[in-house]
């Protein structure tokens, strides 16, 4: 009996290591709720993933209400200024930005991550929107590994208003 009561503890942690969920990338929007601004005020609304590993490249495409707010301009992340090929597309009610390290090289955070900023201009009094992650559609959010294979990733919308 003493014997087995090693080899059961042992049984039941491996168990758990296999059972527990992984962790994977979750890109996420900013949380501005509180922001009661007037009509054609600038802001600005970063975008991060929390961890990273090993990635060579990423697309992010942010879907926002047009109504609302108009985007101006981006700027990416100083993790991703230098060394990379920039991409960006913008239209109404979404705007993609995408990235691709030079030469083979990747990226590893354990912590979070500016990927970019956008900044926008409020259209109505009290502007309102979601900034959805849109992971569907002609632009799709991506995350690439060191050989441009898919990484799967999660995602969590961000807001503006004052209310949420």
């Amino acid at each position: 009996m003493k014997k087995l009561v090693p080899f059961c503890i042992l049984a039941i942690v491996v168990l758990a290591i296999m059972l527990m969920p992984s962790h994977g990338t979750i890109f996420s929007g900013p949380d501005l709720g509180g922001s009661c601004t007037n009509s054609g005020t600038s802001f600005n609304a970063d975008f991060t993933a929390d961890t990273l590993s090993n990635v060579m490249g990423w697309q992010l495409n942010v879907t926002f209400a047009a109504s609302s707010v108009a985007s101006m301009s981006y700027t990416v992340g100083s993790a991703f200024s230098s060394n990379s090929q920039i991409l960006s597309r913008n239209g109404t009610g979404y705007y993609v930005v995408g990235v691709a390290l030079n030469g083979g090289a990747t990226y590893s955070s354990s912590s979070s991550t500016i990927l970019f900023t956008l900044t926008f201009k409020t259209k109505v009094y009290h502007a309102q929107t979601n900034f959805d992650i849109a992971t569907s559609g002609p632009f799709p959010s991506k995350l690439l590994d060191g050989g441009f294979n898919n990484l799967s990733f999660g995602t969590n919308s961000g807001y503006y208003g004052c209310n949420q």
